[in-house]
């Protein structure tokens, strides 16, 4: 009986010991993956955000903006864009020359992005109906 008792506190110890050893290396890994995939999320809101800005040059707010070039030496005051009362980020637009478009959207790095702050620049080409003829991104 004191054999079998003695196995299994070994055992148990073992067990523990083994425990100790996996969880630090686990944790560093996932706190990894996290930092990845709030960078991740961050780069596809601002994209997002510069995307609006895109059509904000065209048909909203920054519809008389004039820019010099994609992207200017200094871009217009942003508009700031908040969900649930919790800021997004910020866009700001313009139009280049007739049927092209510039635009800027930066994360806010607040907890709807998880900290991670992104910039992204669009430069978008249009016929003139409408469509879509070129896009550059961070031109």
């Amino acid at each position: 009986m004191r054999i079998a008792q003695g196995s299994t506190l070994l055992l148990a110890l073992l067990l523990l010991l083994l425990l100790f050893a996996v969880v630090p290396p686990l944790n560093l890994l996932l706190s990894r993956t996290t930092r990845a995939g709030a960078a991740a999320l961050a780069a596809v809101q601002a994209r997002y955000l510069a995307e609006s800005g895109i059509y904000e040059a065209r048909f909203g707010r920054f519809a008389g903006v004039r820019l010099p070039s994609c992207p200017p030496p200094a871009w217009p005051p942003p508009e700031t864009v908040t969900v649930q009362g919790e800021v997004l980020g910020t866009l700001t637009a313009g139009r280049v020359r007739p049927g092209v478009y510039c635009a800027r959207g930066r994360t806010a790095g607040g907890p709807l992005n998880y900290g991670a702050e992104v910039e992204v620049t669009l430069e978008v080409r249009f016929d003139g109906r409408g469509r879509i003829l070129g896009w550059k991104e961070n031109p």
